[in-house]
């Protein structure tokens, strides 16, 4: 079944140490990712889109919904500005399809 792979993580530390997705941003279209399951199998993906959403964007869950007939994945991490007591302001998506 195609199916949207989520994947979210940090981009810093609350000391401000790199996180696992500290290199995001330098990803671009046509960039391939590779995911591999517990069983060993490899999943390659190719970067299709990059945007940042506010937090407060009415249309922000649009991101996680499964695409008709697509096998897709979406990376999501906090980027923008960080405001004290709050959080970054804004998350950037990285959306990739399933190469064939």
């Amino acid at each position: 079944q195609k199916r949207n792979l989520i994947i979210n993580g940090h981009y810093d530390t609350n000391t401000g140490a790199a996180a696992v997705f500290w290199s995001i941003g330098k990803l671009k279209a046509n960039d391939l990712i590779e995911v591999t399951d517990k069983y060993g199998r490899i999943f390659t993906y190719k970067v299709i889109e990059l945007k940042y959403l506010d937090l407060q964007d009415p249309s922000r869950l649009d991101v996680l919904r499964d695409e008709d007939g697509k096998s897709t994945m979406t990376l999501i991490t906090c980027q923008g500005v960080w405001i004290q007591g709050y959080g970054y302001n804004k998350r950037l998506i990285v959306k990739a399809e399933l190469a064939e």
